[in-house]
């Protein structure tokens, strides 16, 4: 990944100078310098939530919202993490709290 809210020029680089950037952030981070057989790039804008001042509060707000309506849930990486093991993490608590557990682990 290139780019994102802190360096979004980087990933407007044309396509060659983005490979010679991104191959040598690798050899440096790892040591690897060889060729790669294949490269794809793919470019998309505005691909991962960025919170702002006030997330937080907005939440809370969803959440005083949602608990009116028991049953009706919101996850999502736009809420509590974006990161791929943010939105496992969440889904299983989304899970668990429609699926309530008995005493003994198994569904009630």
């Amino acid at each position: 990944m290139v780019g994102g809210a802190r360096a979004p020029q980087l990933a407007r680089l044309p396509d060659d100078q983005l490979l010679d950037r991104v191959r040598a952030d690798l050899k440096d981070i790892t040591g690897l310098a060889a060729e790669p057989e294949f490269a794809r790039i793919f470019r998309h804008e505005r691909a991962i939530p960025q919170y702002v001042v006030g997330h937080a509060a907005r939440l809370e707000a969803i959440d005083q919202v949602l608990n009116r309506h028991p049953g009706l849930v919101l996850t999502g990486n736009a809420f509590r993490g974006v990161s791929l093991n943010d939105c496992v993490v969440n889904a299983w608590k989304t899970a668990e709290s429609l699926v309530p557990l008995s005493a003994n682990g198994e569904s009630s």
